[in-house]
């Protein structure tokens, strides 16, 4: 027996780099062996961090594709590797937070919200196209309300989970909110009891992601041919 010829998505000189090196060798185990995926999770580091297997593993097999500090540009370019050649029943896809950035002026990613929106709205249309492409059944997430003081940023979420949500129904895939469970009175801000630093849940919020994706999981799964 020898490996089979995998799709890799290559080296962008970019940070997460080491970590799409990783993933083609796990890749390339479940791709020769033919393992049978049930879930499979991409996206940033608020996937990255998420113990999936302490909530979901009654679901199956379980793989988390999460890269702390991706792009959701990123993702669409290592979308076919570490997504759909895998053959996942249910691939849930959370990221984009990461593309805002530029909204905080120590950043240096010199990126207008204009920009920021049109370059994130083209490779949610790049990732839904593939996933129609190959008939993946895919759930799509919003962005998390952020902590902080910058209200252009959190608007250019609002703004994106907006147009998400959309696209969602023009595709026919699944939306899950998390924002409207997670965001304070003021619909912009994170909830002080689902995080410590202001972005990533601590384990009361991925509780709370949990119970709100569980059900929709669930249904796909049981609608969908193993």
């Amino acid at each position: 027996m020898k490996p089979l010829n995998i799709v890799k998505p290559g080296l962008f000189q970019a940070e997460t780099d080491a970590w799409w090196w990783e993933f083609d060798f796990k890749n390339e185990i479940i791709v020769t062996n033919r393992t049978p995926v049930d879930v499979f999770f991409i996206g940033d580091s608020i996937t990255h961090l998420w113990e999936l297997n302490a909530y979901f593993r009654h679901f199956g097999l379980v793989i988390n594709r999460g890269i702390s500090g991706d792009r959701v540009n990123f993702l669409s370019m290592r979308f076919e590797a570490d997504a759909i050649q895998l053959k996942p029943r249910i691939c849930v896809i959370m990221a984009r937070i990461n593309n805002t950035w530029c909204m905080n002026e120590t950043n240096d990613m010199n990126r207008t919200a204009k920009e920021v929106f049109e370059l994130v709205f083209k490779s949610y249309v790049e990732i839904l196209e593939a996933s129609k492409k190959h008939n993946m059944q895919i759930i799509f997430c919003s962005i998390l309300p952020i902590r902080g003081d910058n209200l252009l940023q959190k608007k250019l979420v609002v703004r994106i989970n907006t147009q998400l949500k959309e696209l969602c129904m023009e595709y026919g895939c699944p939306y899950v909110d998390y924002y409207s469970s997670m965001v304070d009175e003021d619909g912009f801000t994170l909830q002080d009891s689902l995080s410590t630093d202001g972005l990533h849940p601590h384990v009361i919020g991925y509780n709370r992601m949990a119970k709100i994706i569980e059900p929709v999981i669930s249904k796909m799964l049981k609608d969908s041919p193993k």
